[in-house]
């Protein structure tokens, strides 16, 4: 916890009447961090960064809608080994050695070179035979656009919950499902970038 940039104890706080928005409070990174080891910021105006995250299990779901807003890498040691090799030509083993310093050893690591980051949402593609897929829009996007763009807007199903996506029966739903047990689609092009 930090006041103006200084360390302090939580016992020196009168917390009855302190603006709780003038403090700073961090956690070390490790297996009990929800962020776990690394932490991946970029410049946005929603405060979205990339995380480690302790919950290795939800790499395996179908549905990958499952964060608050910020976006879990697979494999942060080999994202960190790509970032900082290219900016300061560090290793593998660099990035991990700086991990193995175990808690109470958070390192923040500024880049020299600026590292451009995109984030799209996408409710269909085209693939590179030139068919289209068609995704579940979770988000709703596809009905804002529509409202904003026509004068009778559409209405695009979206699922309720992930679950519905999975198990719905739309023909849309059924076509997920066979891209899904396939091996094609949206959540495979993004487990490729990610090496998962």
């Amino acid at each position: 916890m930090s006041y103006k940039g200084e360390r302090i104890s939580a016992d020196t706080v009168d917390w009855n009447s302190v603006n709780i928005h003038a403090y700073t409070f961090t956690q070390d990174p490790g297996p009990a961090n929800p962020l776990g080891q690394f932490k991946f910021n970029f410049p946005n105006k929603h405060a979205i960064y990339m995380h480690d995250t302790p919950q290795r299990e939800l790499f395996a779901e179908r549905t990958r809608t499952l964060s608050h807003g910020c976006i879990r890498v697979n494999q942060p040691d080999r994202f960190a080994a790509l970032l900082l090799g290219e900016d300061k030509g560090w290793s593998m083993n660099q990035v991990r050695s700086l991990v193995a310093k175990g808690p109470g050893s958070s390192t923040v690591i500024a880049l020299n070179r600026h590292v451009p980051v995109h984030l799209t949402y996408f409710t269909a593609m085209a693939g590179q035979d030139g068919t289209v897929s068609d995704f579940a829009d979770f988000y709703g996007i596809d009905n804002r656009m529509a409202s904003k763009l026509f004068s009778n807007p559409a209405h695009f199903p979206m699922p309720a919950t992930p679950e519905v996506a999975e198990s719905g029966s739309s023909s849309s739903t059924q076509a997920q499902a066979q891209r899904r047990r396939t091996g094609g689609g949206f959540d495979n092009f993004i487990s490729g970038i990610f090496g998962n």
